[in-house]
């Protein structure tokens, strides 16, 4: 105890420049030299910042590292810093969402893009029914001005889909949810899923039969086996497995929950459901 406190204290005196230079370093660093992780903010390889909720899921609050060496003036500017530069990185992240927020849109057109806020840059088309038969030529063309898709299944913002937006989108989930993120698809399309279902339509990866598809996908699966199933009872081919990347059985399954089902006397041959 007493021996730990005399070490504590030397140490702290040793390191005092130390801690001062870097703490100046990182108030002076630009926002793009921090990065975003599943467990908060990243500096030259360093955990630097947990992340909390603020009062706008865009907008979270970021607490510097716990550590001793930190005078309170020292943490509280350090605090402000990096709750910026975590506003400011995950601004750029969601840009095109905010950039709809930000639109000047009509009733219905505004209920759709505050469906995708709330769903991170996805949402099924099923929570908008009423507002998608409410709009407009006009708003059709303001929302495709500002990327919305409006599939069969989800409404998204294709940027929103790229891995690269994966981990913005997880880190909201998390934040919100109070819960660690499950690894994430990274360029995977379609993954099977036995947990964390609420996750995956959050990062834009709708979940059918126990399949989650990333948005762009599943719009082509849908829009390919409703042409087969027209024709009549179709068996699943290439079409289907290669943009999945999956055999037989889970495409089955995804296709279960798309609404097909199996044709009487024809293995492996599906339908839609009547």
């Amino acid at each position: 105890g007493g021996a730990a406190r005399v070490v504590s204290a030397a140490a702290g005196r040793a390191l005092r420049d130390e801690i001062a230079a870097r703490v100046a370093r990182r108030l002076a660093a630009e926002p793009a030299a921090f990065q975003l992780g599943a467990a908060g903010m990243v500096w030259e390889g360093a955990m630097v910042a947990t992340l909390r909720p603020g009062t706008d899921p865009f907008k979270p609050l970021a607490e510097p590292v716990n550590s001793d060496l930190l005078a309170p003036a020292e943490r509280d500017r350090l605090r402000r810093a990096l709750t910026q530069a975590a506003r400011t990185r995950i601004a750029e992240a969601f840009a095109p969402l905010l950039r709809a927020v930000e639109a000047d849109l009509n009733g219905a057109a505004r209920g759709i893009v505050h469906h995708l806020v709330e769903g991170g840059g996805s949402a099924p088309r099923s929570a908008a029914r009423l507002m998608l038969t409410a709009l407009q030529p006009a708003d059709y063309q303001a929302l495709t001005r500002l990327g919305v898709r409006l599939g069969r299944m989800t409404l998204f913002l294709p940027a929103l889909l790229k891995p690269s937006a994966q981990a913005a989108r997880a880190l909201l989930w998390s934040l919100a949810a109070g819960r660690p993120t499950p690894a994430l698809p990274g360029a995977r399309t379609a993954l099977e899923i036995k947990a964390d279902a609420d996750f995956y339509p959050a990062i834009g990866y709708p979940v059918r039969g126990g399949v989650a598809v990333r948005a762009d996908i599943l719009e082509r699966v849908v829009a390919s086996a409703n042409r087969a199933g027209r024709a009549g009872p179709f068996v699943p081919g290439p079409d289907l497995f290669g943009p999945l990347g999956m055999g037989p059985e889970p495409v089955q399954r995804l296709l279960g929950g798309l609404g097909f089902v199996a044709a009487e006397g024809q293995p492996g041959a599906l339908r839609p459901r009547r």
